[in-house]
Formats: structure tokens, sequence, C-alpha cells
């Protein structure tokens, strides 16, 4: 199973980026958490609506929405889509 969040700093409770797991759930009642990919200050607006959520089987990539605040420039980024790949070699 695949789940998309917020990381979050456990010290300090401020959000990181965008948070991809892997999950086994071979075992119903003891799902692990099997591989974490961490996209460091990145946003998502997949996370609040699943339609915007893309998983392509076949190929293992998921797409979505994604933007990040340019420190730089003091704007934000914004991608049309985003794909990781090989989702199964999440570390």
């Amino acid at each position: 199973m695949i789940g998309l969040g917020r990381d979050v700093n456990e010290t300090t409770g401020r959000e990181t980026g965008v948070k991809i797991s892997l999950f086994d759930v071979l075992d119903p009642t003891s799902l692990e958490e099997s591989a974490v990919y961490v996209d460091q200050g990145a946003y998502s607006t997949a996370g609040n609506d699943f339609k915007a959520f893309r998983y392509l089987p076949l190929s293992q990539k998921l797409i979505l929405p994604k933007s990040e605040y340019n420190w730089n420039s003091g704007e934000f980024i914004v991608y049309i889509s985003c794909v990781y790949c090989s989702l199964s070699h999440l570390n």
C-alpha cells in the first residue's frame, strides 16, 4: 500500500516535505512501513485531494502535483506534476 502525507520534524513539529511511504500489508493485523521517501521542502495538494494522486503500476510511477518554496527568490515554484519512479527502491 502507498501512503502520502507530510514529513514532520519530531523535535520541532515543523513540516519538512512530502512523505511517500510503502506499507507491507501481508499481515493486516500488523502493518509495517517498509520504505520511505521524503521530498524535502515540497508540498503536494494530493495530500488533501485523492484525485490528484496517480499511480501507474506497470511502470511503477507515482504522479503528484508538487510545489516548493524557493528561498532565493521568495517565490513558490509550482510543477504541474512530479513523477516518482521505482517505488520499490525507496529507502
